[in-house]
């Protein structure tokens, strides 16, 4: 009887620990869309904006199809920073969105904001921005898969050499 009651208490435990930890990852996701959502906010304010409320959208929605929250405010403050009205910032953004999301699995968003904000910067916009983001992640995808092929054929390479005179 005293097991069956310790082993009660023991799954409780684990069902509540495992409520809590599923739980606190979109809480601080969340938080962070918050302070993004701001910071836009202020962002977009000082440059002039009239209308915040399109560019605050905009990031929530790109987040929602899941591109990293950091992603999405970079893209939207360089939007911002190169003088785009409310109307363009949101089909940039939409353009941006839609090939990164397509794209997700292959893109580095570490540095792909920043890529973005120097496509802006050279002019690009709607179709033409986001089919240059599209061959950005498409080359980094290349040059990820070329330097693990490489790793294999070295690591082969190696291990042909270290099989040579032994056996027979």
């Amino acid at each position: 009887m005293k097991t069956f009651v310790i082993s009660i208490m023991v799954f409780s435990l684990i069902s509540t620990l495992t409520v809590v930890s599923q739980g606190a990852q979109p809480t601080a996701e969340k938080k962070e869309l918050e302070n993004a959502v701001a910071e836009i906010d202020g962002i977009a304010k000082k440059s002039g904006l009239k209308e915040t409320k399109r560019a605050t959208a905009v990031l929530q929605e790109g987040v929602e199809k899941g591109l990293p929250v950091k992603f999405a405010k970079d893209v939207v403050s360089s939007c911002i920073g190169q003088g785009l009205k409310e109307e363009e910032i949101e089909k940039n953004a939409k353009e941006i969105w839609k090939t990164a999301s397509k794209d997700k699995d292959k893109a580095d968003f570490e540095t792909l904001g920043s890529q973005v904000k120097e496509l802006l910067k050279k002019g690009l916009r709607g179709k033409e921005l986001a089919n240059a983001i599209h061959e950005k992640i498409a080359a980094r995808h290349m040059a990820k898969k070329a330097e693990v092929e490489k790793k294999a054929e070295i690591k082969q390479e190696e291990y042909g050499k270290g099989q040579k005179g032994k056996g027979k």
